[in-house]
């Protein structure tokens, strides 16, 4: 009595007797352990994916805007006045050297200065005038003895504030210098970085953490503080509060 063991691979160049051959599933033709995959034997019912849904499937990584970064991000981070995409490291305007920004006015975006008083008794206060410059001269010199800060900004470009910080932080007030060259974004997030504080000013849905001037006008993030001198010079008080 004949015993049919096993089964001839059908792949034309090979029809190797296996006697534990494969199915495919694609074309139901059957191998080869050799030749039982679709590649192996040029299946020619392989199915591709549409590449749309390749493209959905594949991780999404956004690539920095800035030329010769490279870097990607896994969440997108987006310049509020260019709107590019660029990395952590060149989010802020200055640091990634915004086009939008350098056309700006030097004015800042949510500030307006105060309109100045008109001069009364002038000859009346000049001696009263002279003592507060002296005195705020020395206040600006017992800060800078105190002030901490980043290391490598030069000390022509350093301004110093009290800092009055969100309620719950672990000090009430901190004396800080930053560049004039700086956003108050970047200093924003040198503040949360250096105090812990919470800080999700990329998530749009979230409270955004700002600086205000003590009436409780608010900076916008991508103002920069050469532009904000006359409004609140070094030596002055800000307070950083959720809003």
């Amino acid at each position: 009595m004949e015993v049919n063991v096993g089964e001839q691979c059908t792949f034309a160049l090979c029809k190797r007797l296996d006697f534990l051959p494969f199915l495919c599933d694609g074309c139901g033709q059957v191998f080869c352990k050799e030749h039982r995959t679709q590649n192996s034997h040029s299946c020619t019912q392989i199915a591709h994916p549409p590449k749309n849904q390749a493209e959905a499937t594949a991780p999404a990584f956004y690539l920095c805007s800035l030329p010769d970064c490279g870097r990607k991000e896994i969440t997108e981070v987006k310049c509020a006045l260019c709107s590019q995409t660029f990395c952590l490291r060149h989010r802020h305007q200055e640091d990634h050297g915004c086009s939008v920004l350098k056309g700006a006015t030097e004015s800042p975006s949510l500030i307006t200065p105060a309109p100045k008083k008109p001069e009364e008794g002038k000859g009346n206060t000049r001696k009263g005038a002279k003592s507060e410059s002296c005195a705020s001269k020395v206040a600006l010199m017992k800060m800078k003895m105190n002030a901490q800060g980043a290391p490598s900004i030069p000390q022509e470009e350093r301004i110093y504030y009290h800092v009055t910080l969100p309620e719950g932080s672990a000090l009430p007030t901190a004396t800080l210098f930053f560049s004039k060259e700086w956003s108050v974004g970047k200093a924003v997030d040198f503040i949360a970085r250096k105090y812990n504080l919470r800080n999700e000013n990329n998530v749009a849905t979230s409270k955004k953490l700002l600086l205000f001037l003590p009436d409780g006008r608010a900076f916008a993030l991508q103002d920069v503080f050469s532009s904000l001198l006359d409004i609140v010079p070094s030596g002055g008080t800000l307070m950083l509060q959720y809003q």
